[in-house]
């Protein structure tokens, strides 16, 4: 599967995701029709990430950062019940 930008005949551009299938472009989804540059490109954005969802596929830098911010937030809490038990036992 990929997106495509397709130009039509009235000057706009279609951006559609394909499939090749035996040596032929199959259209599977249309994603948008737009003769603005700034909206086609975001189409094509779009368009890539409709394919990554239909195959079930990550973003590993994405989830590498929730991991990180979950790592950080466990961390916090881990010191902030530490400093909560000094405290409670008279030590600073």
């Amino acid at each position: 599967m990929f997106v495509r930008k397709k130009p039509n005949k009235s000057g706009s551009t279609s951006v559609v995701v394909i499939e090749k299938r035996k040596g032929k472009a199959c259209y599977l989804k249309t994603i948008g029709v737009s003769s603005d540059e700034n909206e086609i490109n975001e189409f094509y954005a779009q368009g890539k990430k409709w394919i990554k969802q239909q195959l079930g596929l990550r973003d590993m830098f994405l989830e590498h950062e929730q991991q990180e911010q979950e790592k950080q937030e466990q961390e916090k809490a881990i010191v902030e019940e530490l400093k909560s038990k000094k405290m409670q036992n008279g030590t600073v």
